[in-house]
């Protein structure tokens, strides 16, 4: 009789300790299930310039494709037109928090799956990819701005994101004029112009997609354009990711 009184509190704390770790696995699982549900800030920045006017309808496809990921990743994503003078003209247009509110994962998949066929489309109150796509042309086609305001929507959204800038690669500005050759001066002078105003790509991916749709400056102009904009993302602290045509 005394061995089964001594024992009642020794089983009493044993239950303890084990509701104890079970509420602290449960917690920790959804922590993780947390981190995993939600990626960072997508962007899109639409190079909108007269040089890609007879290809900007191919970047839908691969547009499409970046949507579908975001939404189903529920990022938080961006989109804007980047014309001639970006910084001053771009106000992101597009921006959708995807998030699916069921607990089915296939009532999600279809909600998320309706996100982005609205953002894609638009809807009668707010602008789609399709409208971005055909926005009025501006001559020019400045990197280092439509980078620039790339990395300040960034850094507002928190920072650490997965930037696409779907641009045929044949930048000019007032200074930098791809298809003339990109000399060593040109390149340290764009850099000194442009590192310090990109702050806000530190600890993000840059993309490059469309990179010689409808251009006819050749491989080697094409490679010059990659060592700019390469340098201008490492210099910023971001890390260089695809450069293609299409994904």
């Amino acid at each position: 009789m005394n061995r089964s009184a001594m024992g009642k509190p020794q089983l009493y704390t044993l239950i303890a300790v084990v509701l104890a770790l079970v509420g602290l696995f449960f917690l920790i699982g959804l922590g993780e299930d947390d981190s995993k549900s939600h990626a960072g800030p997508v962007l899109m920045c639409i190079d909108s310039t007269v040089s890609t006017d007879d290809v900007r309808d191919k970047y839908k496809t691969d547009a499409d494709t970046l949507v579908s990921r975001a939404a189903h990743k529920e990022a938080h994503f961006y989109a804007a037109a980047c014309g001639a003078n970006a910084t001053g003209e771009v106000d992101w247009p597009v921006s959708k928090w995807f998030r699916g509110t069921y607990s089915s994962d296939a009532l999600n998949r279809e909600q998320l799956n309706h996100q982005a066929d609205e953002v894609m489309e638009g809807t009668l109150a707010k602008e789609g990819i399709a409208d971005l796509l055909e926005v009025e042309s501006h001559d020019g086609t400045p990197l280092g701005e439509m980078l620039a305001v790339t990395a300040r929507q960034c850094e507002q959204a928190g920072g650490h994101c997965a930037i696409y800038l779907f641009t045929d690669g044949e930048w000019a500005d007032g200074l930098l004029h791809v298809r003339d050759g990109v000399s060593k001066q040109d390149r340290e002078r764009y850099l000194e112009t442009y590192v310090p105003r990109l702050g806000g790509l530190e600890g993000s991916t840059v993309n490059f997609v469309g990179v010689g749709l409808g251009t006819s400056i050749g491989e080697v102009s094409l490679d010059e354009a990659k060592t700019v904009a390469q340098d201008l993302v490492e210099g910023a602290g971001g890390k260089m990711g695809f450069w293609t045509t299409r994904l």
